[in-house]
């Protein structure tokens, strides 16, 4: 995919020649789609940071990468509706919620442990 291969490319030139990855790739690949309304684009983008980088972090740090992965997709709603496109967020949404959907029939359901609280959120 290109979005993939843009910052493939960006991060092998970034880190010869500076040794390091310039998270200004990243941050672009992630405002480019919202700014066009392309939700495929932002899932590929997201798919790709994930995998190369986010999965690899400890919890604490997960956790703030999920905390950014919902404020990412926020922004994109919100970006859709203030245009009057409220189809592109119900897209993103839709297509969140199918594969919210497949991994949770991926994944055999386990118990609550004995002593835990359950909580619900929305």
């Amino acid at each position: 995919n290109e979005v993939f291969r843009a910052l493939n490319a960006a991060r092998a030139d970034d880190a010869t020649r500076r040794g390091a990855y310039d998270a200004t790739f990243a941050t672009d690949a992630l405002l480019k789609p919202i700014q066009t309304l392309d939700h495929a684009a932002l899932l590929d983008a997201w798919d790709f940071l994930s995998s190369r980088f986010f999965r690899r972090l400890d919890a604490e740090m997960t956790a703030h990468a999920q905390a950014l992965e919902r404020g990412v997709y926020r922004a994109y709603c919100v970006a859709a509706v203030k245009r009057g496109e409220r189809q592109k967020a119900t897209q993103l949404l839709t297509e969140l919620a199918r594969r919210d959907a497949a991994d949770a029939t991926s994944k055999p359901p386990s118990a609550p442990k004995q002593d835990a609280e359950v909580v619900w959120a929305l």
